[in-house]
């Protein structure tokens, strides 16, 4: 057997969660990874120093981790820091919707009390069935479901080396008020070393780290969105042409500008976003510094003649003046996919045997294997959060004999490219192209509107102060970033899709909101705008509620709709509601609304929220605006070649205790028969804050004189 060297890159990433209307991230993911993933790899890693681990840290996750050090906050951590005898009902369900965000087996089921929540729960258990168990649930079960999500999301270094978390781990319940507090200070105390863990390590020489661009941009399709039809030549393309280069050497410079600032030097490496590569994009990381990439073995293939990939990718190659390596799909995706659900020990045996082969078969030396996969996802899934996998591999891969862990950076300069790539074949890591961003109607509308945006600001932006140009600039750079469009389209779904959607959105709204512009109904309505969700109850019959603003008897909403404000386990939209109950029903001329205000303590401040019925007939597009500070202005649009021209109404609004609409068919131009699709969103400053559905709009149709027989019948 020939000697073999094994370069591994663990990719860390995540998009930027903040919420600039509320003020705090939407999402836990950075939090909760910090103390897990992060952590965990990094101080492994410095137990086996000689492994030249290469771990490539993507400045968007960086900077959020820096300002949860300084004291920010996500939703799931202000829910958690609230003391359980205060709680609301929203607190409750949101709680209950969202403390259950792990893996079943191998984060929840080893903690005996936290299975013993989600059973009294429901393990599926979504919408108006959440408040069932809602009303059983006492302080202490929510103070212990407090404790036990953040404490389930500790890996295994913080475990080891922390006597108190043992301690609250093998209490597993009763928990009080002042343990619950430490385990929060010690995550914050994990996030707050973090950075200058991974500096030191990377100082010491005992870890290497590789960046990407700064907010996670598919580079090749920022500098020509055109450039997708090389993989794909019927691609479904936006309107507009998006193509900025500019943009995409600002995300580069951003990149290496921060590292420089946070760690004292620029990476030598980088793995670009989602592993995209073209040849403008590889120019745009050479001049800024970058002196090798990497991306998948497919890219390869498709970029040289004679593809031999028993030999190929096993060694670098030169591509517009940098080195380039091929990550191994096998050996990667063994790790990322297959090996949690294996004893370590064979996990470790499958591993090295196939480094093995690969060494008995490539006759170029040395050779490289190139392992490259997320490095934080995959311990949700391992036993112990991987640490038994890691060690295990980790060390054989160092006693191993003919096998030679090393750094890319190290190999690529002792070991220049000595074959070179004419023109490197533009794709990412999935299917050698584009079409997980770009390709349906929906990423084309994603790009159309920003592109839009991004021309209102080259247009508008000389009024603006230097402030506030790098302010909108850097929205435009955020919403540039890939896992936005990774959503969009049918290729990937998941409950989460409507606050990305929304997230990408509040973006380019507060991009408009800077330039002190409306922002169109492009950017105001959801970019997942064609699908129709279902209501959790369906109108069962005609209704003629009293619009007075109150519930006047027990039995005029019986016959309604009803359309869940809380989401179903697992959805991490973010948000403390405004609404805690959407009805709605009719009669023969009239859609009716009724909309329950969340109660709080103190009360919700709705003197600067505004409602905003959006709807779609076949006679056109409404929208019903209401300001929840002064109800009594309310106005209905109409859309006329994408203008909201104010139409005179018939229907009415009241407020009191709740919300009660009654808009006239007539004024929405729908006929008898005829569909409605509806959905409600709430504003604040001008920027949207939540919406019901959250995907797409509820759907019905307008009863004839046939529905009540036909309703009778059923």
């Amino acid at each position: 057997m020939n000697d073999i060297h094994v370069a591994i890159l663990w990719h860390m990433h995540q998009p930027n969660y903040w919420d600039a209307v509320r003020g705090y991230y939407s999402m836990p993911w950075v939090r909760l990874h910090a103390t897990k993933g992060y952590y965990d790899m990094l101080m492994t890693a410095r137990k086996f120093p000689g492994l030249g681990l290469t771990f490539n840290l993507v400045p968007s996750l960086l900077e959020q981790i820096d300002d949860y050090a300084k004291g920010a906050e996500d939703y799931e951590l202000k829910l958690s820091k609230k003391n359980p005898a205060d709680l609301t009902f929203e607190d409750k369900k949101a709680i209950l919707s969202r403390f259950f965000q792990a893996n079943i087996e191998t984060m929840i089921k080893p903690l005996h009390r936290y299975m013993e929540l989600l059973q009294n729960r429901g393990i599926s258990c979504s919408g108006m069935e959440i408040e069932t168990p809602l009303k059983k649930f006492t302080d202490q079960d929510y103070l212990d479901l407090q404790v036990l999500f953040n404490l389930c999301w500790f890996g295994f270094t913080a475990r080891e080396e922390d006597a108190g978390l043992r301690r609250l781990l093998n209490k597993g319940q009763m928990y009080t008020l002042e343990e619950r507090d430490a385990v929060l200070e010690k995550q914050k105390t994990i996030i707050g070393k973090l950075a200058t863990l991974y500096r030191e390590a990377w100082e010491q020489d005992i870890i290497d780290i590789s960046a990407s661009p700064f907010y996670h941009p598919i580079l090749p399709l920022v500098c020509d969105i055109a450039i997708a039809r090389e993989g794909i030549p019927d691609v479904y393309l936006p309107k507009n042409s998006f193509r900025h280069p500019e943009d995409a050497e600002q995300q580069m410079s951003m990149s290496m500008d921060y590292f420089i600032k946070r760690f004292g030097r620029k990476p030598s490496g980088m793995w670009p976003s989602e592993g995209s590569v073209s040849p403008e994009a590889l120019d745009i990381a050479r001049k800024a510094g970058i002196q090798w990439s990497a991306t998948d073995e497919d890219i390869l293939a498709r970029s040289v003649p004679k593809y031999d990939r028993s030999q190929d990718i096993y060694h670098p190659w030169e591509a517009n003046g940098i080195g380039m390596f091929f990550r191994d799909r096998t050996l990667s995706d063994q790790i990322g996919f297959v090996y949690s659900h294996t004893e370590p020990s064979r996990a470790a045996d499958d591993f090295i045997g196939r480094i093995k082969e690969i060494a008995a078969r490539v006759t170029l030396t040395p050779a490289c294997v190139s392992v490259i996969l997320d490095g934080e996802n995959p311990w949700e899934f391992f036993p112990n959060s991987g640490k038994d996998f890691l060690e295990t591999v980790y060390s054989r891969l160092l006693s191993e004999k003919g096998i030679k862990p090393i750094s890319f950076t190290k190999y690529l300069e002792k070991n220049p490219p000595e074959k070179k790539i004419t023109s490197i074949f533009p794709g990412s890591w999935i299917n050698a192209n584009f079409d997980t961003w770009i390709g349906d109607q929906e990423e084309a509308d994603g790009w159309d509107v920003l592109e839009n945006t991004r021309t209102a600001l080259v247009q508008g932006g000389g009024k603006l102060s230097k402030a506030q140009s790098d302010e909108a600039w850097r929205e435009i750079y955020k919403a540039e970033g890939s896992d936005w469009f990774w959503w969009y389209g049918d290729d990937h779904s998941s409950p989460n899709d409507p606050e990305f959607d929304r997230l990408f959105r509040a973006h380019l709204e507060r991009v408009y909101q800077i330039l002190d512009s409306p922002p169109p109904s492009e950017v105001t309505e959801p970019v997942i705008n064609h699908r129709i969700s279902h209501a959790e109850v369906e109108p069962s019959g005609l209704m003629a509620p009293v619009i007075d603003g109150k519930i006047t008897t027990f039995y005029e909403w019986t016959s309604s709709g009803w359309i869940s404000t809380s989401g179903p386990e697992g959805v991490m939209s973010c948000g403390e509601s405004i609404l805690s109950g959407i009805f709605y029903g009719f009669d023969m001329n009239t859609l009716y609304l009724r909309l329950d205000i969340a109660k709080r303590e103190p009360p919700i401040d709705l003197s600067s929220r505004e409602l905003i019925v959006s709807i779609e007939t076949g006679g056109g597009k409404y929208r019903l605006e209401l300001s929840l500070g002064k109800p009594e202005n309310y106005t209905i649009f109409r859309n006329i070649r994408d203008k909201w021209v104010r139409r005179s109404r018939k229907d009415t609004v009241a407020m009191d205790k709740i919300i009660e609409m009654g808009i006239s068919f007539e004024d929405i131009a729908v006929r008898k028969g005829e569909a409605i699709d509806f959905r409600i969103a709430i504003f604040e400053k001008g920027l949207e804050t939540e919406r019901w559905p959250k995907l797409g709009f509820i759907s019905f149709s307008t009863p004839d004189e046939s529905y009540q027989s036909k309703m009778w019948q059923v």
